[in-house]
């Protein structure tokens, strides 16, 4: 509807677009700390070796204000007609605000879901839950992606056959999923791991200034696919819900829990009778994260909630 459209076509990419010109001016004003240090006008070649940094600091910036800008034109203008939409429910409550920060784990995400580069990567992770889902389960089962990011997952569900539903707590993942989905005309040029200066080790920073395209390739549904994406934390949008999907797949997000516990709970009261729960990643808990139950833990806490480990 007219609402959800203008939640996320015009207030959310202000939003972004701040977010991104933080990024810029920290990245900016640290490279010139660095430059106008004290022990750095001592050095002769360090001022030269950081004068070079800086100059490709500020290319790649210039690459990726071009790939915000496109954004931004893009999200302005109706979505793409002929392509199958994303669509998204609003948030219920509790979504994420992030900050500058945030857009160096976003940039990441983006080279790994959409990035022809990172192929091998989601053959090692994303095909593997695909082909996993495929032996269980039917064509046409219900399967729902919490903590999806930007929805490659998602995409690569839906088109092996299932009904696909993601949930996302971020707002900066929740538009660019928007913009790539309903949005996009072409891949950009990025830039994704411009700021990232530590345990680098080439000379020419190499690695910290290489370029992608994104989305390459750009996304398109099978006819009548249609991804539901929802917007707001998982136990808060979910908790009224129970007993409807075939499968719950977690990637990379059990350990982004305040408290797992909650999280296996919801999950086994998400599922239809028989329904399959499969998980994908390590328990790297965030500081706030209690109680940080070990791999043995949880799988004890699970056979007591009513799951039989497959493999």
């Amino acid at each position: 509807n007219q609402e959800t459209e203008d939640l996320f076509s015009q207030q959310p990419i202000e939003v972004l677009l701040d977010r991104w010109r933080g990024l810029r001016l920290g990245l900016q004003g640290e490279m010139e700390a660095s430059l106008f240090a004290e022990a750095t006008k001592s050095s002769p070649i360090l001022t030269q070796l950081l004068q070079e940094r800086f100059q490709k600091l500020e290319e790649s910036l210039l690459i990726n204000d071009e790939f915000f800008s496109t954004i931004e034109n893009e999200l302005n203008e109706p979505p793409i007609k002929s392509s199958p939409r994303l669509t998204i429910s609003t948030p219920k409550r509790n979504v994420s605000g992030g900050g500058y920060e945030e857009l160096l784990g976003v940039f990441g995400q983006l080279m790994r879901d959409w990035s022809q580069d990172s192929e091998l990567i989601r053959q090692s992770s994303y095909s593997l839950l695909v082909a996993e889902v495929s032996k269980y389960l039917p064509q046409g089962s219900r399967v729902l992606l919490p903590g999806a990011g930007t929805c490659r997952l998602a995409y690569d569900m839906s088109e092996a056959g299932f009904r696909t539903e993601a949930n996302e707590f971020s707002v900066s993942f929740i538009i660019f999923s928007q913009y790539i989905f309903n949005h996009c005309k072409a891949p950009s040029r990025v830039r994704p791991f411009i700021g990232r200066f530590r345990n680098t080790f080439a000379g020419d920073y190499s690695d910290v200034f290489s370029e992608t395209l994104i989305p390459s390739p750009v996304p398109s549904l099978k006819d009548g696919s249609e991804i539901h994406l929802t917007y707001g934390d998982f136990l808060s949008v979910y908790s009224d819900v129970s007993n409807k999907y075939g499968c719950v797949v977690t990637c990379f997000f059990l350990d982004t829990a305040s408290c797992v516990v909650d999280y296996l709970r919801k999950i086994a009261a998400l599922l239809v009778p028989g329904g399959l729960w499969i998980n994908f990643g390590p328990l790297n808990y965030l500081p706030h994260s209690f109680p940080k139950l070990s791999t043995l833990e949880l799988k004890s806490l699970a056979q007591e909630l009513g799951f039989e480990f497959l493999r």
